[in-house]
């Protein structure tokens, strides 16, 4: 975030453009309004004009890239996308971001396999916590049913013990949401 907040800032572009977490929300009126959001080297420029969208997103790609950055593909503005697993869906009357349905299989599954067996470690949910715990983001107030998941996770994480009644309860819950 702070390389592309800079670049931005070199391109003299306004730092309250951006995006970022607790952030408060930009909204865009008119045309030349844009916000930007950028996660790693993946970025993304929002407008209600497609082509200020294209037009941000281009300068600050010939900017990163004249600095030595290499960057991999980008799309044109579109109003259904995908960025850092999120779906966007900005058609009229839609407005909408979730996350993409295939990464949500991905942790549906890998919840299953953990609720397939008797024993796990706390390594290993960590590793599908730390998928769910992104994917709850998006409604943060679900976050409060993972609780008991932590508490395995730090009592049994190098050896695989067997999974409490309540993590199995907790999982199935957010198989649920």
């Amino acid at each position: 975030h702070s390389v592309v907040a800079w670049a931005f800032r070199c391109i003299d572009v306004d730092g309250a453009k951006l995006l970022y977490d607790d952030c408060p929300p930009k909204h865009l009126h008119d045309p030349d309004d844009f916000a930007a959001a950028a996660y790693v080297d993946n970025l993304a420029v929002f407008s209600t004009c497609a082509a200020t969208a294209d037009d941000k997103l281009d300068t600050v790609i010939q900017y990163l890239r004249s600095c030595g950055f290499e960057l991999h593909e980008h799309c044109r503005a579109a109003t259904l996308f995908d960025f850092i697993g999120l779906s966007f869906d900005g058609r009229r009357g839609h407005h909408l971001v979730r996350v993409k349905p295939s990464k949500v299989m991905k942790i549906v599954r890998g919840i299953s396999v953990l609720l397939s067996h008797s024993f796990v470690s706390g390594r290993n949910l960590e590793i599908v916590l730390g998928h769910v715990n992104w994917m709850l983001l998006c409604c943060r107030s679900s976050m409060c049913v993972i609780s008991s998941c932590y508490q395995y996770v730090r009592s049994c994480y190098n050896r695989p013990s067997l999974l409490w009644r309540s993590v199995r309860s907790e999982l199935s819950l957010v198989l649920a949401l």
